[in-house]
């Protein structure tokens, strides 16, 4: 494992743009990002980092042209004059067209690396950048680290330090620095089954007073969740894009005529409230829907909103969120709202499904969903833990019905853990084609494919 971590992410990108995070150290506070172009010419900005983000930062380049290769350089060093430079990484990124063209892309979730001195996971982590070779952009819909596993992290050091363990692997870093990626958490960046009014177990809060982190429970669980989110942002939400300011980690962006809105389903989760988004995220979610009715659109959000797991706790299905369910199915129902697809991860198992939704004046629309779970997995989800159909009625009289497409399910058992796997999505128009690639396996071949008409 190369313990030094990563030092070149390419987070969000335009036709005219691109977002390139990095990581110095005390040594190496200033960051130069250099791109150069098929033309040969080259520009450059400098960022200065500092100690209180943990020497990472964001270099922001502008003036670039649209369905264009850059290959990128990331460098450091101790001031803007310093005549020698450090820590050098090589990346690439293609900003995206200002016109409809094919898209390629990468879904993927989960990247568990082991317990404490047992963090092994090369086969995966090589085999899932060799899936991502030549995609257009990388999905990472949750759990990119888990935090929480030995050693549990409390600290804000601690947290960078399983950022710094978990993106050093080769693999790894090489997905970061080839193309757009963009991000969004689920509670393993955290701890598990996180949310604003969560808490954590006795055995927990043991091993924290054992090693000095003690405290009332409330203030105990607070402490941890403010290092986690504060290392959430230094290493996952700066590259991102900053669609409704600077404190909202939902956003949005799009690749040619295709539409993406990426969900914050768990910074801003409250089970008391029965809330697994803000009203003011639930209203973004439907204007941006609004705005694009007639594209393609896809909404990332780290748990299923279409497949139903049989226990279905901390999902969309579950007693405790199911209300903001129903009410976004009822928008979608009298708003007509067609060419809707979910992208999610978190169920340690891969598949493909859909939706019949019909409105209380009949009309009918179908939804998809794909999900792709986990990169590396220990305890993995078997088919009996899913429900194949089911149907329901909200209040509000949106009737639904969900079938799994069995053809495109890949699980296991904690014993087998070979659906350990990624997604690789291609959309041509309004035309979707899926595969599905083992990582813990040397096939070449895809275990699972697909597809449907959005």
């Amino acid at each position: 494992m190369n313990l030094e971590g990563p030092r070149l992410v390419v987070g969000h990108v335009t036709p005219n743009s691109a977002r390139v995070w990095g990581r110095g150290d005390a040594e190496n506070r200033v960051m130069f990002v250099k791109a150069t172009g098929p033309d040969g010419k080259s520009r450059e900005e400098s960022v200065q980092l500092s100690a209180e983000d943990g020497y990472t930062g964001v270099a922001q380049l502008d003036s670039l042209q649209p369905s264009t290769q850059y290959d990128l350089e990331v460098a450091y060093a101790a001031s803007t004059e310093a005549p020698a430079r450090s820590l050098s990484r090589r990346g690439a990124v293609k900003t995206f067209p200002t016109e409809a063209q094919p898209c390629t892309f990468l879904l993927n979730s989960c990247n568990f690396h082991g317990w404490g001195p047992f963090r092994s996971n090369r086969e995966a982590d090589l085999r899932r950048a060799e899936v991502a070779r030549g995609v257009d952009l990388v999905i990472h819909a949750g759990d990119q680290v888990y935090a929480d596993k030995a050693p549990f992290s409390f600290t804000l050091e601690d947290f960078r330090k399983a950022y710094v363990r978990t993106w050093g692997q080769p693999g790894t870093q090489q997905v970061l620095a080839g193309q757009a990626n963009y991000m969004l958490a689920d509670d393993h960046e955290v701890v598990n089954g996180y949310a604003q009014d969560g808490q954590l177990t006795g055995m927990q809060r043991a091993a924290l007073w054992l090693r000095g982190h003690g405290g009332p429970r409330e203030e105990q669980y607070q402490r941890l969740a403010q290092n986690g989110l504060r290392a959430f942002d230094e290493f996952q939400s700066a590259h991102g894009p900053k669609s409704y300011g600077e404190n909202a980690r939902y956003y949005h962006f799009s690749h040619g005529v295709h539409q993406f809105f990426a969900m914050d389903t768990r910074f801003e989760r409250h089970n008391g409230k029965r809330e697994m988004v803000s009203e003011g995220q639930l209203q973004a979610l439907f204007q941006w829907m609004s705005e694009h009715r007639d594209q393609p659109k896809f909404i990332i959000t780290s748990s299923p909103f279409v497949l139903e797991k049989k226990d279905a706790e901390e999902k969309w299905s579950s007693p405790e969120f199911s209300g903001q369910r129903e009410r976004i199915l009822d928008f979608m129902a009298q708003n007509k709202m067609e060419k809707v697809v979910f992208l999610c991860g978190d169920i340690h198992a891969s598949a493909h499904a859909s939706m019949q939704i019909t409105g209380k004046d009949g009309h009918e629309l179908v939804v998809h969903e794909l999900c792709a779970s986990p990169i590396n997995g220990t305890l993995m989800r078997s088919r009996s833990q899913f429900l194949g159909e089911s149907q329901g009625t909200t209040p509000g009289g949106t009737s639904y019905k969900i079938e799994l497409n069995e053809d495109s399910f890949l699980g296991g058992t904690t014993l087998d853990t070979s659906n350990s796997a990624v997604m690789k999505i291609h959309l041509d128009g309004s035309r979707l084609n899926y595969q599905i690639y083992r990582t813990r396996t040397g096939d070449q071949q895809p275990a699972r494919q697909g597809g449907f008409t959005i």
